[in-house]
């Protein structure tokens, strides 16, 4: 495998040289010529070798921004490298010999592979816009990805994150449909596009998360099968558990009771235009209101606006959100409003 690696390397170095230096600072043309490369290799190398040079391109990008800070060789090699690619790649003897043949064939020289006896280990400087700042103790607050974060959750070395405020104004879906969360354009989007502007580092910091898709807890709407996803909308769940605790109302079989008695006696009759029956559901504040709604509210710009959350509304054409003044919206709107706020969440391996 070795030598398919170095084979490899060789052809996409070749590639990279050239481009001018300033490639290594653009995630967005790094990536752009990093697949350009790989199409002009000829050999096939197996599964292993394709993963492991994914793990490459965000060393690449590492490594040459340390070694243009003047740090010497034994400063920018193999340890911290390892400790990286030892989260994806156990096997200590394949990422050492991986990290060898990126500094032998892209930068010209074999690497110590031993630190010096007695030797500590001290990370090199983190890189604004490259990786996030550790998470001080008491601090709800990270910046990452040139994007400001409040931290909702610490968990096993990794941090559930959404960010501060409203990135864009969107449809959960492009059209009005029946849609679950697992199959809507947002989540298309949020893993695509979105998922895109992150730079190589940036990318392995972010853990594909397993994620339920509950029911709607008052108007039974199916939530849909369970995805993975490396960037998601909270669910009716989180936004009432990570915004203070507001789980009490989300579960109040007073609301249920509520919601049960609108579909019951307005929307089974046919009086499903908001005029008839948003008087009953005003009076009855047939949604989560309480003290934490200052904490939910959050802006587009300089203005308050609503944003969408990921679980389904009343029915299957419309999906939950916060409202303007922080309110949870259980019932939600129809998922082709394109005025829905965007707040991506992930989770980050600190």
């Amino acid at each position: 495998m070795k030598n398919a690696v170095k084979q490899t390397l060789r052809k996409i170095n070749n590639h990279f040289k050239l481009e001018e230096p300033e490639i290594f600072n653009n995630s967005t043309r790094f990536k752009t010529a990093f697949k350009a490369a790989l199409k002009d290799v000829k050999i096939e190398p197996d599964g292993d070798v394709i993963r492991h040079l994914l793990e490459i391109a965000i060393c690449k990008m590492q490594a040459y921004s340390r070694l243009q800070q003047g740090l010497s060789k034994n400063e920018f090699i193999i340890d911290n490298l390892i400790l990286e690619m030892k989260k994806y790649y156990p096997d200590e003897n394949t990422v050492r010999m991986v990290i060898e043949s990126i500094a032998e064939e892209l930068f010209g020289y074999m690497p110590v592979s031993t630190p010096a006896p007695n030797t500590a280990f001290n990370p090199p400087p983190q890189q604004t816009g490259t990786q996030p700042k550790p998470i001080p103790p008491q601090t709800d607050r990270i910046e990452f990805g040139g994007y400001n974060w409040r931290v909702l959750d610490i968990q096993n070395d990794a941090a559930l994150i959404i960010t501060e405020n409203i990135i864009d104004q969107l449809a959960y879906h492009n059209k009005f449909t029946a849609v679950t969360w697992a199959d809507c354009d947002l989540r298309k989007y949020l893993n695509g596009e979105f998922l895109s502007n992150f730079s190589p580092f940036e990318l392995a910091k972010i853990i594909p998360m397993p994620n339920l898709n509950p029911n709607n807890p008052w108007w039974g709407t199916n939530g849909g099968a369970e995805t993975t996803d490396k960037v998601f909308l909270l669910s009716l769940q989180e936004v009432c558990r990570y915004f203070g605790d507001s789980r009490a109302q989300l579960n109040s079989s007073v609301k249920k009771s509520l919601a049960a008695e609108i579909k019951r006696e307005y929307w089974d009759k046919g009086k499903t235009k908001w005029d008839e029956w948003k008087d009953f559901f005003l009076d009855n504040e047939i949604y989560v209101t309480d003290e934490n709604n200052s904490k939910r509210m959050s802006k587009y710009g300089n203005k308050s606006s609503w944003w969408w959350l990921r679980s389904p509304g009343l029915d299957s054409g419309s999906a939950a959100r916060v409202g303007f003044g922080g309110f949870v919206n259980v019932n939600g709107d129809f998922v082709n409003f394109g005025v829905g706020g965007v707040r991506p969440a992930l989770w980050l391996n600190l």
